[in-house]
């Protein structure tokens, strides 16, 4: 059996599960064997097939509470630093008004 380089193609996903009779199998590969072009997109095929079913390995002796307390520093640095900018705006906008009042009654008195 001769195949074409479209029917060799269409064969590729069958021709790696093994789902072939061996009849077909041994032309895909015949084929394969005479077709660089199709060996090469069977090649790119296989690996990103290989790519996609491969499991990544395990993390071993993760430590969370190091990461927990590395997180909890960060945020209560975050917390500290806008409770300062509150406290700052609430003491510019008070001394504004403040200044503002005493203004205001200096201007009423003559003083």
């Amino acid at each position: 059996m001769n195949l074409n380089c479209d029917a060799a193609l269409d064969l590729i996903t069958l021709y790696l599960d093994g789902a072939l009779s061996a009849s077909t199998r041994a032309a895909v590969r015949e084929h394969l064997r005479s077709c660089p072009a199709c060996r090469r997109h069977y090649q790119q095929y296989a690996h990103t097939a290989k790519l996609a079913v491969r499991k990544p390995e395990p993390v071993k002796n993760i430590d969370l509470t190091d990461g927990y307390g590395t997180l909890s520093r960060k945020l209560k640095k975050q917390h500290s630093l806008r409770v300062g900018f509150l406290a700052g705006c609430a003491f510019v906008t008070l001394a504004a008004v403040a200044v503002s009042f005493l203004r205001g009654k200096k201007g009423r008195f003559g003083g």
